[in-house]
């Protein structure tokens, strides 16, 4: 699997990271899942098409020192489907963006 990974997370971070993730993005059952609603305007040709299956996201898992986010852009419905495949390249910068924005508003190194 294919992942943008960012580790060497402090130990004291982890509690700021933790506490971001669970107001600004969906928490699993799991512990330390969530899901990173992909914005509709980045759906892929055939995303878009596929109404039945959207909405879109990314899986990140927070670790005590780490957080790692799939490239798999995700339906919340279906688990197989042509729409359901790697990220575009517009689709992974917005995924970095939105990770490295989340350390940046936290002002933490990493």
């Amino acid at each position: 699997m294919k992942q943008y990974v960012v580790d060497e997370i402090r130990p004291g971070d982890y509690n700021l990271v933790k506490a971001y993730l669970d107001d600004h993005f969906v928490k699993q059952s799991m512990e330390d899942l969530y899901w990173i609603f992909l914005e509709k305007s980045l759906y892929a040709k055939v995303q878009k098409s596929h109404r039945a299956c959207q909405p879109y996201y990314f899986a990140l898992e927070l670790k005590t020192n780490s957080v790692s986010a799939e490239l798999l852009v995700r339906s919340e419905k279906m688990m197989r489907c042509d729409c359901v495949a790697y990220a575009t390249d517009e689709q992974r910068q917005w995924l970095f963006h939105t990770i490295d924005a989340m350390f940046e508003t936290l002002q933490l190194k990493t």
